[in-house]
């Protein structure tokens, strides 16, 4: 295997693993401030939404290419750090849910 098909399958890992890193340290803070329910209903869908990308790169071979590479990753760790602010930015109210929610 060439050299830098290592470097990047390294990059993959190690980006994946802090991936699941940050999901299990979300699921900590979620569940300390929203309901644990409704932060491990958060948290599928982010981890459904891992996969799904992985199924358009697979589906979609022109976008599965190593110029695209270095641009996913960053776009990735971009997401991954801006993501916690935004949850709390939003100030979702998971009680209203519990209690009927909002009438109409």
């Amino acid at each position: 295997m060439k050299e830098s098909n290592k470097r990047h399958f390294l990059t993959i890992a190690l980006l994946s693993l802090s991936l699941i890193a940050l999901e299990i340290i979300r699921t900590r803070i979620f569940s300390a401030e929203f309901f644990y329910t409704f932060a491990f209903l958060v948290l599928s869908l982010a981890i459904l939404g891992l996969g799904l990308g992985a199924l358009v790169f697979h589906l979609f071979p022109v976008l599965n290419q190593l110029r695209n590479l270095g641009r996913f990753l960053s776009l990735t760790g971009l997401f991954s750090l801006a993501g916690t602010p935004l949850d709390f930015l939003i100030k979702m109210n998971f009680s209203l849910l519990l209690n009927g929610g909002i009438k109409v």
